[in-house]
Formats: C-alpha cells, sequence, structure tokens
C-alpha cells in the first residue's frame, strides 16, 4: 500500500502478486484434511509420546483478513493507474468478504473496506466516488472519526464548503477527546476558522441513529 501511495507501481504490483501468491499456498493447507500428529508417529523408536496437535483453530478468519487485504491492495493499484471499472469491482468483492468476516467487537477486519476505497478515490481526485465509498463505511461504523474526516475532506475538495463545514464540526463532535495536535483535528479546526459563516449555522447530525 505504501508502494501505491509513492506511485511506485512496479513495486505495488510486485508485492501483490508476492501476497496472492502466499495466500494461495495458506489456503491450500487449510483445506487439507484436518489431521492429528502425535509424537509416537515421528519421534526415533523408543522415544516418549508426543502431544497431539490440532489444526490452527484461528487460520481460517485470519486467512479471511488476509484476502481483504490483498483485494483491497489490487484495488487500490487499479485505481492509481485510473483502471476505475476494475477497481470498484474488487473493492465490491473486498467490501462482501469483510462482511463474510462476521460482527464481533472489536471487528474482524480493522478498518472498513469503504475507508480504503475513499482514500483511494481522493488520491486521484475522485471526490464523488470518495464520498459515496466514505459513507458507505460510515453505515458500517457509525460515528468512525477517520470516514467523518473523509466524508468532510471530499466535501472541501468538490468546492461544498457549507457541507465540509457542518461535516468537520460532525468530525470534531465524534473525536472530542482526540489529541489536539493530530493533523485532522487542526484541519477541522482552521477549517472551520475560515469558513465562520458557514460553520455558524445550524448543524444536523450527518449520521442519524439506526
Amino acid at each position: 500500500m505504501q508502494a501505491v501511495e509513492t506511485q511506485d507501481f512496479p513495486k505495488a504490483e510486485e508485492s501483490s502478486v508476492g501476497f496472492d501468491a502466499e495466500l494461495w499456498r495458506m489456503a491450500q493447507q487449510l483445506r487439507d484434511p484436518p489431521r492429528m500428529r502425535t509424537m509416537a508417529k515421528n519421534a526415533p523408536a523408543g522415544g516418549p509420546p508426543r502431544m497431539q496437535v490440532m489444526p490452527d483453530a484461528e487460520l481460517q478468519p485470519l486467512l479471511g483478513s488476509l484476502s481483504v487485504m490483498s483485494l483491497e491492495l489490487r484495488a487500490s493499484l487499479l485505481t492509481a493507474q485510473k483502471k476505475i471499472s476494475e477497481a470498484k469491482s474488487l473493492f465490491a468483492k473486498a467490501a462482501q468478504e469483510e462482511k463474510d468476516l462476521g460482527y464481533r467487537e472489536p471487528p474482524n477486519y480493522i478498518r472498513p473496506v469503504g475507508e480504503t476505497e475513499g482514500a483511494a478515490m481522493m488520491a486521484i481526485g475522485d471526490w464523488a466516488d470518495a464520498r459515496a465509498a466514505y459513507e458507505r463505511a460510515l453505515l458500517e461504523r457509525p460515528r468512525s472519526g477517520l470516514v467523518l474526516y473523509g466524508i468532510a475532506m471530499s466535501s472541501e475538495k468538490s468546492g461544498e464548503p457549507e457541507a465540509a463545514a457542518k461535516e468537520y464540526a460532525d468530525f470534531l463532535a465524534a473525536w472530542k477527546d482526540a489529541n489536539p495536535d493530530l493533523d485532522q483535528v487542526t484541519h477541522a479546526q482552521t477549517y472551520l476558522a475560515e469558513h465562520p459563516a458557514v460553520a455558524g449555522g445550524q448543524r444536523e447530525p450527518l449520521q442519524k441513529k439506526r
């Protein structure tokens, strides 16, 4: 992903291919019939019996998360290469696989796929698609500060100061206890200070309670 951000596409492609190859190898291991191995089978004759080793119960959810990461990497690379249609298809597949991981606290996957897609679209200046992706992520993680910030930034970049001011205010409310020196916090505060006319209006919550 760092290679994508720096537009080192050959390095990103190489990393993606290597990632997918290793993921395939691990998946093949998981598909093998589970077998318990005993020390009696592997130890030299006359040695003490070994404990039975069971298959790793955590491997399946781990592979699921890695698969989502793999799809995100390929989709982000395609986005950077302006292959938007193909990228959206992979982001949609990644989002479905993320959903298939199931619900738990903390989430199985550290961030919504929509957040990664939004950042990829922001990087190429596609503000509308970035906002749409962030809004999908917000449905999954209501009041997520990073997602709210992405929505506000997409409004700012697309020249919608009233919407951006409301959304930055919503972001700051969600991150009211955040470190005040964070770049996102200082940018939001600066934007609101520079747009007092639109910031002082009536603000409605961006995310309605479900």
